[in-house]
């Protein structure tokens, strides 16, 4: 149904500004890393793996290790758009604030929509 409603959802995007890379653990596990008001992204499952988190977006989610998409958490304000391609290419779908999911896709690039 997320996924639906994603597709439905689609929207022009807005500007990008930067990201920053998260790698490592610390006292939390899984989602309980992701830090309030950031989108973050997993290469694997359930919050799991390499960790990449975003105020705004990046054109290139490859240099940061998350262009295998294992789960996402947009503890955001805004929407975030993900895309097939590197810089912007090919609108795959749109996670809205609060959406937590553990999914299995491959990215390029994503920002705040």
């Amino acid at each position: 149904m997320w996924m639906k409603k994603a597709l439905i959802a689609l929207t022009a995007a807005a500007a990008l500004a930067g990201a920053a890379p998260a790698a490592q653990a610390g006292a939390q596990d899984g989602f309980g890393r992701c830090p309030g008001g950031h989108m973050c992204l997993w290469n694997q499952m359930s919050g799991n793996g390499t960790m990449a988190t975003f105020k705004s977006g990046a054109p290139d989610l490859g240099k940061f290790g998350v262009a295998h998409i294992g789960s996402f958490w947009n503890r955001g304000s805004r929407n975030f758009c993900i895309y097939k391609q590197t810089n912007y290419g090919e609108l795959t779908m749109i996670v809205e604030p609060g959406m937590q999911f553990s999914s299995d896709f491959w990215a390029g690039s994503g920002r705040v929509c």
